[in-house]
């Protein structure tokens, strides 16, 4: 086997901060951002030949007028005490629409042909037990199957919004093949995203391991891209690319798998953030080459593992 590269993309718009949206957000999260940015990444991707996965929330891959076919259906669900979709629909009733709907950002992956469309959920609804209950669940899977515009893409693999895997068995029921594991810690609280922040300047790196055949399959969880923001900011350009870089041999020496993952709205405030991308994507185009890693996306590591994978 060669060691395998993977990337995929939480593709969210404002549906990823549905519940904590403030001013800061506005003058980013535009329209006009978001396709730029997709734009963008797609260059990138083809430029080194890497294919990549981009894991769309159902209802930010469709249009304002499609939104009307579907508002009746959407449940109101609490999350720590709160209705999910009250900010989004405080911005609907105030027709403050931008953020929320970009289905041209869909068209572009979507036309680009060699990446995966893969899924992160309707309204990006946290989808653990401890979030929500089973039929809570089983509606967000409904609206995704009913509306979302891959509604009818075969062997689809998924991404957990805020990465809180739950009720996994049911995937496969909806037509699943495979869902993005979580890098385990035992640092909760206030503690983790401190922990997270110093595991950046970890140099050495370790890439993931494969794990046994399971349906549905168990991505690698894999590391996020530092988003180069506030305090992360401050982490020196060239730690990083070491980070990814050792992660790279890592993977290459044992036959492992680096998954790299990120959300395309950190692009846009991110400082040198397509940079940085770059670099890494250079390092992974030049061990391609050699035949060293293979670029996958999450459905082809999928397939690849059920030995269902053609290329």
């Amino acid at each position: 086997m060669t060691a395998q590269f993977i990337i995929s993309f939480d593709c969210e718009g404002k549906w990823g901060m549905a519940d904590q949206i403030s001013s800061y957000h506005q003058p980013f999260f535009t329209t006009t951002n978001f396709k730029r940015t997709y734009r963008k990444l797609l260059s990138v991707l083809g430029k080194y030949n890497i294919k990549a996965t981009f894991a769309f929330v159902g209802a930010f891959s469709l249009s304002m007028d499609v939104y009307q076919m579907y508002r009746h259906e959407l449940k109101e669900v609490f999350i720590n005490g709160r209705p999910w979709l009250d900010i989004f629909k405080r911005e609907m009733h105030t027709g403050h629409k931008e953020g929320w709907f970009a289905p041209e950002c869909y068209e572009m992956v979507k036309e680009a042909h060699e990446h995966e469309i893969a899924s992160h959920g309707f309204t990006h609804l946290p989808l653990d037990e401890k979030s929500i209950s089973l039929e809570n669940f089983q509606h967000e899977m409904y609206l995704l199957k009913k509306y979302a515009p891959y509604k009818d893409h075969d062997q689809l693999s998924f991404i957990y919004p805020r990465n809180k895997i739950g009720y996994t068995q049911e995937l496969t029921k909806y037509g699943f093949i495979g869902y993005r594991d979580v890098l385990q810690t035992s640092w909760q609280g206030f503690a983790r995203p401190i922990a997270s922040i110093a595991r950046e300047f970890n140099i050495f790196e370790r890439s993931d391991a494969i794990g046994p055949t399971a349906c549905p399959v168990i991505i690698p969880p894999g590391r996020f891209l530092n988003w180069r923001h506030g305090f992360r900011k401050r982490i020196p350009f060239t730690v990083t690319l070491k980070r990814w870089e050792y992660m790279l041999q890592d993977a290459i020496k044992n036959d492992g798998v680096v998954h790299l993952w990120t959300h395309p709205h950190n692009f846009i405030d991110g400082d040198r953030m397509f940079a940085l991308l770059e670099k890494i994507l250079e390092n992974v185009a030049n061990a391609q080459e050699c035949g060293k890693i293979k670029s996958l996306t999450q459905r082809d590591f999928c397939l690849r593992l059920l030995g269902r994978y053609a290329n």
